[in-house]
């Protein structure tokens, strides 16, 4: 019988039933007990760290532009609840560092993902940096599907634990991971087998799989040993 328990993530907050990285899914989502939650940073256009997962408004938000587009008080001004629910219309989009002081006074680990594909890493790792304002390592996971930004993040504060993500773990995962000095790596589970995590783990590196929204696929990556389960549904798995 297995007697390895994943870790559990909350991925944007409980956002399966609530807007999606918006302080009532945090909430939601730290009522229930998570001892993680995962969420997404942007750039506004007057270079404000933003809990944001799109490039472009039109998805959760009315509209169509790109968010890097609109200055943080624009963004503040606009409705992000409503898409799930009217009974969410009040819910706003986060700054980096209100979530932030939210953590401040929480137990709670957050991992935090930054976006910004399109920006020069070394001014998005600057800001970042900044915002940051030395943080507890230890309650704050950085990670990114670009490598040119978690290299640039690493070089820089490399207090803090990195990953990169990835749909699929590439066959050259060894030689990015030593490239890169990684600490783990975040995969799609629908896309991980055993041995890819055995070999993960066989070179000290944690791996942390995203999104599980049902029993099955939660068993199964229990039973793998990945390190960490996000998914959209912490209610589901209330035995975590």
């Amino acid at each position: 019988m297995n007697i390895f328990k994943s870790t559990f993530c909350a991925h944007r907050g409980a956002s399966g039933n609530f807007p999606e990285n918006t302080m009532c899914a945090f909430n939601a989502a730290l009522a229930l007990g998570v001892a993680w939650i995962e969420t997404d940073l942007n750039l506004s256009s007057d270079e404000k760290l933003v809990i944001f997962h799109d490039t472009n408004l039109g998805r959760t938000i009315s509209g169509s532009v790109a968010l890097s587009s609109l200055t943080l008080t624009e963004i503040q001004s606009l409705d992000a609840g409503s898409w799930k629910s009217n009974e969410f219309s009040n819910e706003k989009v986060l700054s980096f560092q209100q979530l932030l002081n939210w953590q401040d006074s929480h137990e709670v680990n957050i991992n935090y993902e930054l976006k910004c594909d399109d920006i020069n890493p070394i001014k998005v790792v600057t800001i970042l940096s900044k915002e940051l304002s030395n943080r507890d390592p230890k309650k704050i996971i950085i990670s990114s599907f670009s490598s040119k930004l978690i290299a640039q993040s690493i070089k820089v504060i490399p207090s803090y634990r990195h990953a990169l993500i990835a749909e699929r773990l590439p066959e050259s995962w060894q030689d990015i991971s030593k490239e890169l000095n990684l600490n783990a790596w975040h995969l799609n589970a629908d896309y991980l087998n055993l041995n890819q995590v055995r070999a993960l783990h066989g070179e000290g590196l944690k791996v942390r799989v995203y999104t599980v929204n049902n029993k099955a696929k939660y068993e199964e990556m229990n039973e793998f040993g990945v390190d960490m389960i996000m998914s959209d549904y912490p209610e589901k798995f209330l035995d975590f």
